[in-house]
């Protein structure tokens, strides 16, 4: 029966080689069918991958085979770490903030927060300027992100939320997901997103997106 599956699983991934179900599904018949080679292969494979990331080859597929890795064994030694090195690599998480950029991107914002405080109308622009200059250092700075929309809503502009390029990279890859049908890989992009960048929930096309798998039960 396990053959007939894994011919079936195989059928799945001439059609999409990328389907995150299929390929668990078989990893997770060959954990079954024989524990021991399974295990001596998954060490085989996490250390492939290490490898390839140290070389820099062929970066998406090493992704793609972690997280279905990660599936099977979320607590593998270091499995998590070498995730998270990957996805700063191919621009799917922001790097480790910089001590010194969040320390300047809160000075702005205390800045900008006083020209606010004051109703000082004259130095809006320099107050926008600055909370823009904050929120490039730190786009996770929720006070600057909010001064900025009430600044803008004071004044009748229109508060824009714009993704970072790691955030836009992210929504890129949740669509590709989507367009593949392979949903949960598409919803795994997307928590990832909004755990990197808590403002992309302000941006229509994420929003929809959103939708169009909560719409297919994911």
């Amino acid at each position: 029966s396990f053959n007939e599956a894994k011919k079936r699983i195989a059928e799945v991934k001439l059609v999409f080689p990328l389907n995150q179900e299929a390929r668990v599904l078989e990893l997770r018949i060959n954990q079954v069918s024989d524990p021991d080679a399974f295990n001596r292969e998954f060490a085989r494979l996490v250390t492939q991958a290490r490898a390839r990331i140290d070389t820099r080859q062929e970066l998406e597929t090493v992704y793609s085979d972690l997280l279905d890795l990660q599936t099977i064994d979320p607590r593998y030694a270091g499995l998590a770490a070498l995730i998270e090195r990957l996805e700063i690599l191919i621009g799917l998480r922001l790097p480790p903030p910089d001590p010194k950029a969040l320390a300047e991107a809160r000075a702005l914002t205390a800045a900008a927060q006083r020209i606010w405080d004051a109703r000082d109308i004259g130095q809006f622009n320099v107050a926008l300027a600055r909370l823009n200059q904050a929120l490039q250092l730190d786009p996770n700075n929720q006070s600057a992100s909010s001064l900025k929309d009430r600044i803008l809503t004071y004044v009748g502009g229109t508060a824009v939320v714009v993704l970072p390029s790691a955030g836009e990279a992210l929504y890129n890859e949740a669509v590709g997901f989507l367009q593949n049908g392979d949903f949960l890989s598409a919803r795994l992009r997307l928590t990832r997103l909004y755990e990197s960048y808590p403002q992309a929930r302000k941006v229509q096309k994420v929003s929809d997106l959103d939708s169009r798998l909560v719409a297919r039960g994911y």
